[in-house]
């Protein structure tokens, strides 16, 4: 298999399953996980993020969660694929 073809990274911590989006980066041209590329942050610090969520709202809008983790300052959205297995959009660290 091609790994350029690759689109989603598949992440299981404990009970659940994180699911990562890759980017092709527009400078080297690598794949890398989106949030890398757009936030400098790494699929574990959204997932520590995710789990230290201190308040977390739906958006209705959207159709997402957007939760907020004062503990590493980082905003995670996300929607459930299914109950144990999360689709991460983004993450990014607030100013």
């Amino acid at each position: 298999m091609d790994k350029q073809k690759i689109k989603y990274k598949n992440i299981r911590f404990r009970d659940k399953i994180f699911v990562f989006k890759y980017d092709v980066c527009p400078i080297t041209g690598d794949r890398l996980f989106h949030i890398f590329v757009r936030h400098s942050l790494m699929p574990n610090q959204a997932i520590k993020a995710f789990l230290n969520a201190s308040q977390t709202t739906y958006n209705e809008t959207y159709k997402r969660y957007e939760a907020y983790s004062e503990t590493d300052n980082i905003t995670v959205i996300y929607f459930y694929l299914e109950e144990n297995k999360i689709f991460i959009i983004s993450a990014y660290y607030e100013d």
